[in-house]
């Protein structure tokens, strides 16, 4: 497939808690690279080991965004969401994120263990099988516009073993429920397992059950990676498959 529109559609700026990055920085970055669709996606966080949501400068965050959309409006289409983490868990405050009519919603799963009772310490089979039920569950219930790298325990684990069966679960119902799949390709540029989060193989799953459309991001929490890596995989997906971007959560597909 080809997309002659580039765009990164899940960064972290400074009002996510693991970047200092700006609007700026990544405006000006993304002109150098040819990104023309950037989306900034900070993290919503409502767990116990760490809650971004209460107290989320929402205003500030918004009113300084429009600032720099406004100022490179004639270069870049700026759009502004959320990544949310286990959202499936957190029905209130993913209500109230769609009440601020974001661009986008990637739901993802950071922090899956600290719903459930467990003695001991984790294997790293036990925590891939959790996340990816969690996942799993987070699709089912919906209310989301993007599922967010469904396997990320790739870019943490060594011995890492792809549980193909468990992802394809995620597809199928992401195709159910109308939910777009993210290709991250961060796995691509850190971690030691050097594939995207899911595989192009899943995508081409993806596709012959009926999906339709991804984004592909790189999941950027510094200006430097934006934009890396996205043509080398758009390349390599199925021609059937389109990119797409959201704009106030209505599916617009890039061209």
């Amino acid at each position: 497939m080809s997309s002659a529109l580039k765009a990164d559609l899940h960064l972290h700026t400074d009002y996510s808690f693991d970047s200092v990055a700006t609007f700026e920085q990544y405006c000006v970055k993304a002109m150098e690279r040819g990104i023309s669709v950037l989306c900034f996606t900070d993290h919503i966080e409502c767990g116990k080991r760490r809650n971004t949501f209460d107290g989320f400068p929402f205003e500030a965050r918004a009113e300084q965004f429009y600032k720099v959309k406004q100022r490179y409006k004639d270069d870049l289409t700026l759009l502004l969401g959320f990544e949310m983490s286990e959202p499936h868990l957190h029905p209130r405050e993913l209500q109230i994120l769609r009440s601020f009519e974001p661009d986008m919603i990637i739901g993802s799963v950071h922090y899956p263990h600290e719903y459930v009772a467990h003695e001991g310490r984790w294997s790293n089979r036990e925590y891939e099988k959790l996340y990816l039920q969690f996942v799993y569950d987070m699709v089912c219930a919906g209310g989301i516009d993007v599922m967010g790298h469904v396997d990320l325990m790739k870019r943490y684990h060594e011995d890492f073993v792809a549980d193909d069966a468990a992802v394809k679960k995620c597809l199928e119902k992401c195709v159910k429920n109308n939910i777009v799949p993210e290709v991250n390709v961060s796995s691509l540029f850190k971690g030691p397992n050097r594939e995207t989060m899911p595989s192009v193989e899943m995508v081409k799953y993806y596709c012959d059950i009926g999906g339709k459309y991804v984004t592909v991001n790189t999941d950027s929490h510094s200006a430097d990676t934006v934009g890396l890596g996205l043509d080398e995989v758009v390349s390599q997906l199925p021609e059937k498959i389109k990119c797409c971007c959201f704009v106030k959560g209505r599916l617009v597909e890039l061209r």
